[in-house]
């Protein structure tokens, strides 16, 4: 499975990814990698630290062919595994590196809009006026449905600078 987290900065696309990632870590899944992905070169130094950590680095291969052996060890994978391609910027640079078989779960962060025709899209989005009330009552314990409407409003409903917000008001 692959899925394309698409959306605006601040809406939260990889805080839900780590969120995702942690879920799977406190399942024990045996792999848990977040690779960053805005350049060609962040994937591949990424992913040949993951080929290292998974024991498949061989000592004369350069950065590149070790990228290799990581994805080719997550494409042949049975055991459940997780690869985060964080702030990917583009579709071609990930689909090159992205696994494609095997058990391995990849979730890809990004603005490029691209990304969710080429992949299972998830749009992530800014919080409804309800939403981000209801955020924040639950975040604060203030009964102030104005206050919040006016703040959500402000700071553009984005889940990120409200939950900053929230942080600062208690």
């Amino acid at each position: 499975m692959i899925c394309a987290m698409a959306g605006t900065p601040g809406v939260g696309k990889t805080l839900l990814a780590a969120s995702y990632a942690w879920a799977c870590q406190a399942e024990r899944w045996p792999v848990v990698a977040w690779v960053a992905a805005e350049t060609a070169d962040q994937i591949v130094t990424g992913l040949a630290a993951l080929a290292e950590r998974l024991g498949q680095r061989q000592a004369d291969d350069d950065a590149a062919a070790a990228a290799a052996r990581a994805k080719a060890w997550l494409a042949a994978t049975t055991r459940p595994a997780l690869l985060v391609f964080d702030n990917a910027t583009d579709v071609v640079e990930v689909r090159r590196w992205c696994p494609t078989t095997g058990a391995t779960r990849v979730v890809i962060t990004t603005r490029n809009r691209a990304f969710l025709l080429a992949y299972q899209p998830l749009d992530v989005d800014v919080f409804t006026p309800e939403q981000a009330a209801a955020f924040l009552y639950r975040r604060t314990g203030l009964d102030d449905p104005a206050g919040a409407a006016e703040l959500a409003e402000e700071l553009g409903r984005l889940p990120l600078a409200l939950g900053q917000a929230a942080a600062v008001i208690v």
